[in-house]
């Protein structure tokens, strides 16, 4: 894995080798995944493939014979990659200039290793961490019933999540709201999801589908402008809020967050659905597998829903808070708490991050 700085200079001849070594700097691999991803730069660079094994990432020039995964991309996108900052890589005009098929968990791993770790996100990580291991544990989050500004604000101090009832003034409109309300009445508006860039009729009409394929969901994906005004961030200031995020879609039993901790502080309102929640103190960083690239919020590699153990024993020791989100119901998750969450139906939540890290990532000029 380690290079002498000669060979990182006759790394940096071509765009591929540019990328490598930009992939090298986050390259950790505790879940053992094993892969070859076969790259086609247009222009110069040309073809090469990554071969993962344990705890190695060797770069081959040429065609793989059997490759688990392609990526695709033109010279300008890889320099981009390889020596640019970070890239938002849930935005559309980003993915829309990088084709990529095949196994999903290679290519996730090797889009994440792309992000260097972001400073402002990292140190208040630190500082959550610090704080947590002064207070005592908290069990599970406090529940709240039409709680004022300054009592949500000494909970959050204090790194208490809470769950609130009637803590979403202005939304009343949309209570009641249902899968066939948004495709009734917001069939038009256009949404970012696993589908790609879509209606909202058509996405509902996915849903519907029970072609036995994963239901689409928007990931977190900007809640539309047509809709923003059905949902006034709670509490606060608005101008203290990061942009609004739409969470539509999944299924039951489909988890659709995947293990991670976010730089602020976090406000999710259920509307549609409900939803199942594993969390974990800040104070659980050493049991957590942590990666080590990472933009806004940072993942981690343990999945608490089946932990393997054999791969992440330290999470044996992790002390987890679980529970159910109902619609109505507001949770707010103070910064640097770990989460994860699986649908128990399908889903509408709409969530803000109060006073966030401002970087989400880059978006390239469209092609």
């Amino acid at each position: 894995m380690m290079q002498t700085v000669s060979a990182r200079r006759q790394n940096q001849e071509s765009v591929g080798r540019m990328l490598f070594e930009r992939l090298l700097l986050g390259f950790e691999n505790p879940a053992k995944v094993e892969g070859v991803c076969q790259f086609e730069i247009d222009g110069p660079g040309g073809e090469f493939y990554l071969v993962v094994e344990g705890d190695d990432m060797r770069y081959v020039e040429g065609r793989a014979a059997t490759p688990s995964a392609h990526v695709h991309m033109s010279a300008a996108v890889a320099h981009e990659l390889a020596v640019g900052d970070n890239l938002d890589f849930r935005d559309q005009v980003n993915l829309d200039q990088i084709v990529a098929e095949g196994d999903i968990e290679i290519l996730g791993m090797l889009a994440q290793m792309t992000k260097l770790p972001n400073r402002d996100a990292g140190a208040r990580f630190a500082l959550a961490e610090q704080r947590a291991a002064l207070l005592p544990r908290v069990a599970e989050p406090r529940r709240m019933t039409r709680p004022s500004a300054g009592e949500v604000a000494t909970m959050i101090e204090q790194a208490i999540p809470i769950i609130v009832q009637g803590g979403l003034e202005g939304w009343d409109e949309a209570f009641g709201w249902t899968i066939a309300t948004l495709a009734q009445h917001f069939g038009d508006v256009r949404v970012q999801s696993t589908l790609g860039i879509s209606t909202l009729g058509e996405f509902c009409a996915h849903l519907a589908d029970d072609d036995g394929q994963a239901p689409p969901y928007t990931i977190g994906s900007s809640l539309p402008a047509e809709l923003c005004g059905f949902f006034p961030p709670p509490f606060f200031d608005p101008a203290s809020f990061g942009p609004a995020q739409l969470w539509l879609g999944s299924g039951p039993g489909r988890i659709s967050t995947l293990l991670h901790r976010d730089s602020g502080d976090a406000f999710l309102g259920q509307l549609i659905g409900r939803k199942e929640f594993k969390m974990y103190s800040p104070d659980q960083t050493p049991f957590m597998y942590v990666r080590k690239s990472y933009n806004r919020d940072q993942p981690c590699w343990v999945n608490p829903w089946e932990p393997d153990l054999a791969k992440f024993p330290l999470f044996a020791n992790a002390v987890e808070t679980s529970f159910t989100l109902h619609p109505g119901e507001l949770l707010i998750i103070p910064r640097g708490w770990y989460h994860t969450v699986r649908a128990l139906d399908t889903t509408m939540s709409i969530g803000f991050h109060r006073e966030p890290v401002t970087d989400f990532g880059r978006i390239l000029d469209a092609e």
